[in-house]
Order: C-alpha cells, then sequence, then structure tokens
C-alpha cells in the first residue's frame, strides 16, 4: 500500500540564552515562519517555557 509524504510545516527550535540574566539557562521554544528555519517567532512572548526549581 502506498502512503502519501508527510507534508512538513515548520520547525521547533528550543534553546536557552547563555547570558549572565538571572534566567540564562531557562527553556524557550520558538517556531519557524512557515517552512524557513532562518526565521521564527518565539512562543509565550519570549518568556521561558521550563524553568528549572531544583538549581544547575
Amino acid at each position: 500500500m502506498h502512503q502519501p509524504k508527510p507534508v512538513y510545516a515548520g520547525y521547533l527550535l528550543v534553546y536557552f540564552v547563555g547570558s549572565p540574566a538571572a534566567d540564562d539557562e531557562r527553556i524557550r521554544m520558538a517556531l519557524s515562519l512557515g517552512n524557513d528555519p532562518l526565521h521564527y517567532r518565539e512562543l509565550n512572548a519570549g518568556k521561558p517555557i521550563l524553568i528549572s526549581s531544583l538549581g544547575t
């Protein structure tokens, strides 16, 4: 049976900011604008999505 190829709509970028700020290693996410990995929009208004409460 032939299955159609999946259609990819974009990329999910998961990252942290390595700066000396208080929230430097908190996880943030962004979605690409369409199938273009060089242009994206931040999720959650650029605020961290995952925050560790246990330390480093």
